[in-house]
């Protein structure tokens, strides 16, 4: 963390600005996303929706 934190403050104000507005756009696709499935989810609420390729492994 301590290593984290000392790279940061390497970089200059306008380059963080740059990636805060890319993990932003970021945050907000995968809020869209994650709404998008809500949405398209059984109306009961109670059962999860089956993972990828059917759940079971052989």
């Amino acid at each position: 963390m301590c290593q984290l934190i000392a790279f940061v403050q390497q970089i200059s104000p306008e380059t963080l600005d740059r990636v805060a507005e890319v993990v932003e756009l970021a945050a907000t696709g995968l809020r869209d996303l994650a709404q998008s499935q809500r949405d398209r989810a059984p109306a009961s609420g109670d059962e999860a929706a089956p993972p990828p390729g059917g759940g079971e492994r052989s």
